[in-house]
């Protein structure tokens, strides 16, 4: 270890200075010029200012991109709350299976949302399913695919405006072919049960959207499954239930 030159101004031994390549920071600390001290410390807090707003930068874009995604949620909320959206409120029998096909009934649709629904489509399958006693619980059905494949047009089909105290009534009908003579025989004979699966497709704020529907005909035993209203004779008829799936709207 050398010691530097001379002693100080007061009589005493300098202190003592390890070679070059030996000094520990302590000492190349003090070995330091102010000038460059000052430019040490200076870069060191330009550092520690940089990390933290990185940080801050972070934080702000993470909030930024937040806020977006809440956004853009209300604004999908926003759409669907004003959207059209139709439904298949009522399902009934206009003719007797006993007198056989084509077999008539009808379905109530109505427009809850506040836009009209345009261009709207649909189609409807008889289905005959396992019959099963009304309380004993319901059985598996088949997946509803009814909306599969239907592509409403603006210039086609019905337009449903929203807010109406009168629903629009549409008539359907099975028709008489050889499959639906044996679907009503088994249900009328208590083998099977009548199932209408269907679907509506519609336009509304330009987009496709679409309602699926499954309901079963409830029957009830010893009595005629449709009798029309007479004057002060109300009418009787089985009553289409709806299923625990196959009813899915978007």
């Amino acid at each position: 270890m050398t010691t530097s030159e001379g002693q100080n101004k007061g009589g005493k031994s300098a202190i003592p200075i390890a070679p070059k390549g030996k000094r520990t920071v302590v000492q190349k600390w003090r070995l330091t010029s102010f000038s460059n001290k000052v430019i040490v410390v200076a870069t060191i807090v330009i550092a520690i200012a940089n990390v933290i707003y990185t940080v801050i930068s972070l934080l702000t874009l993470a909030e930024i991109r937040s806020g977006s995604g809440d956004t853009h949620r209300l604004s999908l909320a926003a759409q669907a709350a004003n959207r059209a959206w139709i439904e298949p409120s009522n399902l009934y029998l206009t003719s007797a299976l006993e007198k056989g096909l084509p077999i008539t009934y009808q379905i109530r649709v109505t427009n809850s949302g506040r836009e009209p629904a345009l261009g709207v489509v649909w189609t409807v399958k008889a289905i005959g399913v396992p019959y099963t006693r009304e309380g004993s619980g319901e059985y598996e059905l088949p997946p509803n695919d009814t909306c599969s494949g239907i592509d409403p047009k603006a210039k086609d089909g019905l337009a449903l405006f929203p807010a109406s105290d009168i629903p629009s009534v549409i008539p359907f009908r099975i028709e008489d072919t050889p499959e639906n003579r044996q679907l009503i025989d088994d249900v009328l004979k208590g083998r099977k049960s009548l199932l209408l699966a269907g679907c509506f497709a519609y336009l509304t704020g330009g987009e496709v959207h679409s309602t699926s529907f499954s309901r079963f005909l409830r029957d009830v035993p010893n009595t005629p499954s449709f009798v029309p209203d007479q004057p002060g004779k109300p009418g009787s008829a089985w009553r289409f239930n709806k299923t625990l799936t196959g009813n899915e709207a978007n």
